[in-house]
């Protein structure tokens, strides 16, 4: 529905197709960052799939149906790296 403070037109949101935009963009960043260069192919992808799952911000504080390993947090995960 729409979100006090906001035009209308503004909505809140959610779900997978909302999520891959800042998903891609900061495995892109990651990448750029150096994030697994001396791993190849299905190790690399393995490395950065559990560095992003392991950085996640999950008030639950565990992997749940609703909302998975949590919200990508692009800061934690370049911090990790770095």
């Amino acid at each position: 529905g729409p979100i006090f403070g906001f035009p209308d037109g503004y909505n809140l949101d959610q779900g997978t197709s909302f999520a891959a935009g800042y998903v891609s963009g900061t495995l892109a960043t990651l990448i750029t960052q150096g994030a697994g260069q001396d791993l190849d192919g299905a190790e690399r992808v393995e490395y950065l799939r559990s560095l992003l799952q392991s950085t996640a911000r999950n008030p639950f504080g565990r992997v749940t149906p609703e909302l998975g390993y949590g919200i990508v947090d692009a800061a934690a995960a370049l911090r990790r790296i770095t």
